[in-house]
């Protein structure tokens, strides 16, 4: 199905909410939406996190405007009716105000062993979960499947990755793309190739909107690059796995050339994991980090990149802080000078 061209005039504001009970995390949902965020995101790892659904349902019934979803699931850690159904059932409960997030999967599918799905196998699930929770039939082995409890609500589909066939896929199918890096010349890059996609696959330049997703942190800046050093060695996973499948010269040096200092070829546990190969530079340029001004900067360059939605990856015991900092002083001014 082919969507029109996103009209949002104003960058969008998400935050993505580490783990931690409903109890905590609902009132972090609502501090998000009292402040001007529009969307919140949960992670779908389960030996990492908390399952998201039930936790997004709480948040469901805890808020009134926000958007909120899963950034990212993936087409096999859950059947794709399965996690239809979830959406299905979060759409009724938020009259209709839920996202889907999809990728190929890491961690989800790594920690119990299992490697990424294909990216065939993960356009067909986004096709199937969107088709169910939006009301219509699937066809299946036994028959024609449908959700007679859906409400028909619109499932705005974010598909997660850097790759050309990627990029190329959210052209045709997706209503956004989720990339993993703050970077603005790398986004901008991105945005380019996705640019020249759309127009491949027969869709209006723009039709895909572009959500930058990274690690942030207000604060003293050698602190901070402490804390987020992980994010560029999630990113290196991702990247990692990519370069299996294609040359490297496929790609930026500025997102392949850190790789070389990687310990091993194998995979790097999130916040767990030995982050010491990914230097302070690359740290600066992969996340958001520093004083507010710097916040504001890098904003200001990400929208000038291209980016629809900036989703703010927040640090344990620093997510109301950040929220609160950005509700006075980054997401009234933005947006608004983002149309000067």
């Amino acid at each position: 199905m082919v969507r029109a061209p996103s009209t949002r005039r104003r960058p969008s504001f998400g935050v993505t909410l580490p783990d931690q009970p409903a109890a905590d995390l609902v009132p972090l949902a609502q501090a998000a939406e009292a402040v001007g965020f529009d969307y919140v995101w949960l992670f779908d790892s389960p030996l990492m996190d908390r399952d998201p659904y039930p936790l997004l349902a709480a948040i469901a019934l805890g808020t009134t405007r926000v958007r909120f979803g899963t950034c990212v699931t993936n087409p096999s850690s859950r059947d794709p009716v399965v996690t239809a159904s979830a959406l299905a059932t979060l759409a009724e409960m938020s009259h209709g105000r839920v996202d889907l997030g999809i990728g190929r999967g890491d961690s989800a599918l790594r920690l119990v062993g299992r490697g990424p799905a294909s990216l065939a196998e993960t356009a067909a699930a986004l096709l199937r979960i969107r088709e169910l929770v939006e009301g219509r039939t699937i066809d299946a082995d036994n028959g024609r499947l449908d959700l007679s409890y859906a409400t028909g609500a619109r499932l705005p589909v974010w598909l997660a990755g850097y790759g050309p066939r990627t990029i190329a896929l959210a052209a045709r199918i997706a209503d956004g793309i989720v990339i993993q890096v703050a970077d603005p010349e790398l986004v901008a890059w991105f945005v380019a190739q996705l640019r020249a996609a759309e127009v491949e696959a027969d869709r209006a330049r723009g039709s895909v909107a572009v959500m930058v997703a990274a690690a942030a942190l207000v604060g003293d800046d050698a602190q901070a690059i402490e804390r987020v050093r992980w994010f560029p060695a999630l990113v290196a996973n991702h990247v990692a796995d990519l370069l299996r499948r294609q040359p490297a010269g496929s790609l930026p040096a500025a997102l392949t050339e850190y790789l070389g200092r990687r310990p091993s070829d194998g995979y790097i546990p999130q916040r767990v994991g030995d982050y010491s190969f990914v230097e302070d530079d690359v740290v600066r340029r992969m996340t958001i980090v520093g004083s507010i001004e710097a916040h504001r900067a890098r904003i200001a360059d990400l929208v000038a990149s291209g980016a629809d939605q900036v989703n703010l990856y927040l640090e344990r015991g620093e997510e109301a802080r950040t929220i609160a900092g950005y509700g006075a002083d980054m997401i009234p001014g933005v947006g608004a000078r983002a149309l000067e």
